[in-house]
């Protein structure tokens, strides 16, 4: 957006301005970056499936602020239900860690209270999340297949 010159806004004052909102990018880059490295760590493990909960059936992960989950293992269509109690914004997203190509978009985001659900085809292996809540949340996943 295009703004009018204002002669009263003087360089410092936008100068200020600027360099704010340059803090609170890298503040929000950072937050980021934090949560790559958390979903990267949850793939840490060694072997094959190793810290990766079984495949197929109904898994549930619930916890308590911004977390990287434990691995779970997934392959097919799951029903994701979830819930937030409490904070500014609920997000979540995944990613395959055996196939870090593969980050899962979940369209579940919102200012909580959160409750919502969307069907979500995994192609296989062991997936992370990231919650980012700053109450009591709770995934639950569902098998369709």
């Amino acid at each position: 957006m295009l703004r009018r010159y204002d002669r009263s806004d003087t360089s410092d004052e936008r100068i200020t301005r600027l360099e704010t909102l340059v803090a609170e990018l890298s503040t929000q880059v950072a937050e980021l970056n934090d949560r790559v490295s958390a979903l990267e760590g949850a793939g840490a493990g060694t072997g094959e499936n190793s810290g990766a909960a079984p495949t197929g059936g109904d898994t549930t992960l619930s916890g308590t602020g911004d977390t990287a989950t434990d691995l779970v293992e997934l392959q097919g269509v799951y029903i994701l239900d979830v819930s937030c109690r409490d904070g500014f914004v609920f997000t979540i997203d995944g990613v395959n860690v055996d196939n870090p190509d593969e980050f899962v978009t979940i369209p579940l985001v919102g200012q909580p209270p959160v409750e919502g659900s969307t069907v979500i085809t995994f192609e296989g292996g062991r997936y992370a999340f990231s919650i980012s809540c700053s109450g009591a949340w709770t995934l639950d996943m569902t098998s369709l297949g």
